[in-house]
């Protein structure tokens, strides 16, 4: 039987059973309608979550962290960081600065943190009579761990000369070296009690541990730089500190310190930059520290330890997403069986009304084979008048 003849014979059954054919191909609508609704509200959804956590990320940047490690599988013994992890983790760092624009340390002191200004030359022969020195009379200058900011400064983005008052911005030499920067607030505060700080200034420090048998740490800095306080607080969202040291500092006074965290932030460029890319690179960096860093382990599951925002939350993204199509799907699923069941029940009817006919049909020479022609035509111009209205 020629295919023409086919559509022919098929058409005229559907049409001897108008109602219950018009009555599924508006089911067949109504399902094509809902599925294309159902896809572009979950498509949309995602997207805005992408678009809002791209718009949050532009505005406000990122932050990372690495922490400390729990010794202890209930997550309650936890050690700092180690001076080796730390000095491991920066050099990775250094691979992925174009995603870092400040690396900070989170310092727990260990013991108490002073300075002392203009100390003669002689009294620096030796820690003994730097303190000798001190405990005759003169004036020392308490500070706590906050006071500080601990950096490096090669993954800092405070070396901008708009931000330096006085003397000279940082730079990749100065990370392990004996300078510090002084915030021009601080430097204010101090000379209201004649206390005098300006560049080129040396500074004794002196970390004093709080063991049982404390003992003091002696080192000779010199004031590199004076830096806008408010200008900085504005950039960094928070106080400004008294001063800014880099990882000599903590190479100096390791004793006196545990390394809590380690936190770095980025900011990405007002304009041209990809935003896929810069994605891509963070992940890689995030993955690359875990792989050298001891993870956290928790009733056998392994916890990273350095974490980064962005990266957290296109994880959540990417979960939220295979959460909607998974919802999508099985909405798209159940409907569409309903509408093949409605669309099955049309065609036995069809069939069952029209069997004298097929049997006629088959008297006349037409094999099994065209009868299912016949019934799939059938199917195809209910599903192809659906979808068109």
């Amino acid at each position: 039987m020629k295919l023409l003849d086919v559509m022919r014979i098929a058409f005229h059954n559907l049409w001897n059973n108008r109602s219950r054919t018009v009555l599924t191909v508006i089911i067949v609508m109504i399902v094509s309608t809902l599925i294309m609704i159902v896809c572009s509200f979950g498509l949309t959804l995602t997207r805005s979550i992408e678009r809002l956590n791209k718009a949050y990320f532009e505005r406000l940047g990122t932050e990372y962290r690495l922490t400390g490690k729990y010794e202890d599988t209930r997550y309650q013994d936890k050690r700092p960081i180690t001076l080796e992890e730390a000095e491991a983790f920066t050099k990775i760092a250094y691979d992925f600065e174009e995603v870092i624009n400040q690396l900070e340390y989170d310092l727990k002191g260990n013991g108490s943190i002073e300075y002392l200004t203009n100390v003669p030359e002689d009294v620096l022969q030796s820690d003994e009579t730097v303190l000798k020195w001190r405990e005759g009379g003169a004036e020392s200058n308490y500070l706590s761990t906050r006071d500080f900011m601990f950096t490096d400064l090669r993954l800092c983005e405070f070396g901008s000369k708009s931000l330096i008052r006085q003397g000279r911005v940082w730079n990749e030499k100065d990370n392990n070296s004996k300078s510090v920067w002084i915030g021009s607030e601080y430097m204010m505060e101090q000379a209201k009690y004649g206390k005098l700080l300006s560049v080129g200034d040396s500074l004794t420090f002196l970390c004093r541990t709080q063991e049982e048998n404390a003992s003091y740490h002696i080192e000779n800095y010199t004031v590199a730089g004076i830096y806008d306080s408010a200008a900085v607080k504005a950039q960094q969202g928070s106080e400004a500190p008294a001063m800014i040291v880099g990882n000599g500092f903590i190479t100096d006074f390791g004793s006196c310190f545990s390394v809590e965290e380690i936190i770095l932030r980025y900011r990405p460029p007002q304009t041209n930059y990809n935003y896929l890319a810069i994605f891509d690179r963070m992940e890689k960096f995030v993955q690359k520290v875990n792989s050298k860093i001891e993870p956290n382990v928790a009733e056998g599951e392994r916890q990273w330890r350095f974490t980064c925002d962005l990266v957290d939350s296109m994880k959540n993204i990417e979960i939220v997403t295979w959460v909607i199509i998974a919802v999508i799907a099985s909405v798209s699923l159940m409907i569409l069986l309903l509408s093949i069941g409605s669309i099955v029940n049309t065609v036995i009817i069809s069939v069952d009304k029209n069997r004298r006919f097929l049997g006629l049909m088959k008297a006349l020479g037409l094999n099994g084979g065209g009868v299912r022609k016949i019934v799939v035509s059938e199917l195809l111009f209910m599903v192809v008048a659906g979808i068109i209205a």
